[in-house]
């Protein structure tokens, strides 16, 4: 498992508001999250909604730093 300053792995979500239209209405991304000693970390966020949303896209991105595999 990776110590102290070895490069690790990085995630983030971001999430996309959309009109009844399919329009952008707003996007916001988490603050990134660090996997290190082999973990992700948990991480919980609160934002606004802009109040015409009809849907939200949520997509998990993920950022390989360092190694074959996204530190599971």
């Amino acid at each position: 498992m990776p110590g102290p300053g070895t490069p690790s792995d990085n995630g983030y979500v971001s999430l996309t508001w959309r009109g009844i239209d399919g329009s952008v209405l707003g996007t916001v991304a988490t603050a990134t999250l660090d996997s290190h000693d082999g973990a992700w970390q948990q991480y919980q966020g609160w934002f606004d909604m802009p109040a015409s949303a009809f849907s939200v896209d949520y997509t998990m991105n993920f950022v390989r730093n360092f190694g074959y595999d996204l530190d599971n």
